[in-house]
């Protein structure tokens, strides 16, 4: 791995390396990949104003090259638990990228896979496509959306390149720019107004293929796939507040839950409900260990819905007082989902607590 000629300015930590000294017994990945911090070469890289330029640990065979320039720092490196056969300011003279990829090859792993992409994979960071399923594997007949202006909606389709597609549904569309073709394609889907639940059915009948799951789709049959997209605008308020030991969430919930009967330290309004924290929410909000509540309430058309909310780390989520979801704990990210019948005035409120680290906080509502 390759870290070269890049500029990181104002920050608190420029690269960060690290690894955990054991893995979850429960993460299949962990427990049948390499998934150590190993093999990196930084080079050429400018840090100007940035506190801790290099924060590595738990790392090995790093090299880090003389020819990277330091503007007031606190410390050039960090390293909070050891690191095995670490170099700083290794004196090889202008190492470039290849030489820096040969000076530290290694053998490739037994069962590994050659990522490198072959000439006639759409390539560039435009096509760096990934779902809730992983990576696109540029095989499987797909639809994405990349852009929304106004009420219309741009969409990239991919595929096999012999063959065709067809539309052969969906709802909440006024227009649609081609209802079939080859791959790759630009569809340009217009929306009616105040529609609130998006889809389109598409088929796909050409060569034969393997799509992502090994499932081998015989030439000729039809191959059908979709997008659906709801799009329900709630108005979330979320109050921020400080906790301590008194008002511990797991310990003293009671006395963390009247929390919200005090004047918060920031509110914030928005039609989405999602957070990433790094650090602090906010202007005199602690980095750790503060509190969220979130609350809307809406109207909704009758029917089922898929209700998810990932954390880190605990929250509860109550409907119309109900408690539903109930992840109460110090967590990494992690989402629950459940399914809800809903129809006409709803009430949902949210309560969260960030113990340490990163937080999130991120709700969906989805349509069945």
């Amino acid at each position: 791995n390759t870290i070269i000629g890049n500029k990181f300015k104002n920050l608190e930590t420029g690269v960060q390396l690290w690894a955990r000294e054991k893995q979850p017994e429960d993460w299949g990945y962990a427990q049948n990949k390499d998934v150590s911090s190993i093999d990196y070469g930084i080079s050429n890289n400018v840090f100007s104003e940035v506190a801790v330029p290099l924060e590595i640990s738990s790392s090995e065979r790093i090299l880090i090259s003389d020819n990277n320039k330091y503007h007031d720092f606190e410390k050039i490196l960090v390293e909070e638990k050891p690191n095995k056969d670490l170099k700083l300011n290794d004196k090889t003279p202008s190492l470039n990228l290849q030489e820096l990829i040969n000076k530290n090859s290694v053998p490739p792993l037994a069962d590994g896979m050659n990522t490198a992409l072959p000439d006639s994979q759409l390539q560039g960071r435009q096509y760096i496509l990934v779902d809730e399923w992983g990576p696109y594997d540029f095989r499987s007949p797909s639809i994405w959306l990349r852009e929304i202006k106004g009420n219309e909606y741009n969409f990239l389709l991919l595929g096999p390149p012999t063959g065709n597609y067809k539309i052969t549904g969906g709802e909440g569309w006024s227009k649609l720019s081609r209802v079939s073709g080859a791959f790759p394609a630009t569809l340009i889907a217009t929306k009616k107004e105040g529609t609130e639940y998006l889809t389109l059915d598409l088929g796909f009948i050409g060569e034969a293929f393997t799509d992502r799951f090994g499932n081998l789709n015989k030439k000729g049959k039809l191959f059908p796939f979709k997008f659906k997209r709801f799009e329900k605008n709630l108005n979330w308020e979320t109050m921020f507040y400080n906790y301590d030991e008194s008002t511990d969430p797991v310990n003293n919930y009671e006395a963390f839950r009247q929390l919200k009967n005090d004047k918060p330290l920031y509110t914030e309004n928005k039609d989405e409900l999602y957070y990433a924290w790094w650090g602090s929410p906010g202007e005199n909000i602690n980095a750790d260990k503060f509190a969220t509540f979130s609350e809307t309430q809406f109207e909704i058309e009758k029917g089922k819905y898929k209700i998810s909310l990932t954390s880190d780390d605990g929250a509860k989520l109550f409907l119309d007082g109900q408690l539903l979801i109930n992840h109460w704990d110090v967590h990494e990210p992690a989402t629950d989902e459940i399914e809800v019948e809903l129809g006409g005035q709803h009430k949902i409120e949210i309560e969260h607590f960030d113990s340490g680290g990163f937080g999130t906080l991120d709700f969906r509502l989805d349509k069945i």
